[in-house]
């Protein structure tokens, strides 16, 4: 970015070529904008380095004209004194006069001497700009190599924390299934008879060690697809088979809530190329959630509608909707819509946000519909399979 510094000067064969005199340079971050009015001959000089993107006035760079001329001891501070105090007079009745043009009128300054003076004060200026920009790209330089190495840190730690989500869910997935297989061998009473309290027991720990292990896929899940290994096993599938199989899986917790599902489908049912179990689990997490953020005595509908060559599934609800401030983040990881100290409902936040990299790995995406109070819509949409 160029910064643009504009001086008036006073008269004279150099002084009236460069009365409205321009200097261009690239001074990555300073702009520098000024035009010398009439001021006091003591004028300080700013000598500390202006901020990346802070706007300066050209005293910070050099010193103004009638100063200049002090210092090389051209001009008297005392004639200096006198001439601002001129200028200052005329400038009551109406009249601008440049203090240049007023030091040869006055005859205190030679219009040579005015001249050499403002060259070497643009010569000046332009030594200054040039210092200001070395200084300026040195810390542009320090902080862009900051900022990289702040990144690479954070890919670092990034990539650690998905080994050790990968590892974990791996370790924990053998002992779980073996929990979950001789929790449901007792509560099916295969082992042995159960009383009453015995059975509610183990109806209890059957129903947490299946959300653990569901937990403990998830994350399996959403690992491989962040390290890009997510396999989808493609086949011909029945849409209808897929939304009645994820149907019944929220059925226990719907009727728990007196939740009505509401099943519609067209007369001739569609087929589509998918991953059986993956879109499946997909229609089942939109479901969950509706069942987990509708109020006893709502509604959910699941329908399968089609366009030509598009099936859609959308899972809809009558339940508290979402805010739209926080629309945005819904798909996140690890993100729950609920504050973490007074929710209600289970999970870690993974659902939506691995649903969202099941449905995108099948080349389609999600499309959200919420209003808060009055429900939401989650719906994707297949290419039919002829």
């Amino acid at each position: 970015m160029g910064t643009i510094c504009t001086a008036d000067f006073g008269v004279g064969y150099m002084g009236s070529m460069i009365n409205e005199f321009h200097v261009a340079d690239s001074v990555k971050g300073v702009k520098v904008a000024s035009r010398v009015q009439p001021q006091p001959a003591a004028a300080h000089i700013n000598e500390q380095e202006p901020e990346v993107g802070e706007v300066v006035s050209l005293e910070h760079l050099v010193p103004r004209l009638g100063e200049q001329l002090v210092l090389e001891g051209v001009l008297s501070e005392s004639d200096l004194e006198f001439a601002l105090a001129t200028q200052g007079r005329r400038a009551k009745l109406g009249e601008q006069v440049l203090l240049g043009q007023l030091l040869v009128e006055l005859d205190m300054v030679s219009a040579e001497e005015l001249d050499q003076a403002t060259l070497r004060q643009v010569i000046q200026l332009q030594q200054t700009l040039k210092l200001s920009n070395q200084r300026l790209e040195q810390r542009v330089e320090e902080r862009t190599r900051q900022l990289q190495n702040a990144l690479t840190m954070l890919s670092e730690l990034d990539q650690l924390k998905d080994d050790f989500m990968s590892t974990m869910s791996h370790e924990l997935r053998t002992p779980l299934a073996i929990l979950c297989g001789f929790a449901e061998m007792i509560a099916d009473q295969s082992l042995g008879p159960l009383n009453s309290n015995q059975d509610a027991a183990m109806q209890s720990v059957l129903g947490s060690s299946k959300k653990l292990n569901q937990l403990v896929e998830e994350i399996l899940l959403f690992t491989e697809a962040r390290m890009g290994a997510f396999p989808l096993l493609v086949e011909t599938v029945s849409i209808a088979d897929l939304v009645k199989t994820a149907g019944q899986i929220v059925k226990t917790q719907a009727r728990s809530k007196k939740i009505e599902i509401v099943i519609e489908l067209p007369e001739k049912a569609a087929s589509i190329k998918a991953d059986r179990e993956k879109i499946t689990w997909v229609i089942g997490e939109f479901l969950e959630n509706a069942v987990k953020f509708t109020q006893p005595g709502g509604r959910i509908w699941l329908r399968v509608t089609r366009a030509k060559k598009l099936v859609t599934v959308s899972v809809s609800d009558t339940g508290a909707g979402i805010d739209q401030e926080r629309m945005h983040t819904i798909f996140e990881p690890f993100r729950q819509l609920e504050n973490s100290m007074t929710r209600s409902s289970n999970g870690v936040g993974l659902g939506l946000a691995l649903a969202k990299q099941i449905i995108e790995a099948h080349g389609s995406s999600i499309t959200v519909h919420s209003t808060e109070g009055h429900g939401s819509q989650f719906s994707f949409s297949l290419v039919a399979f002829e």
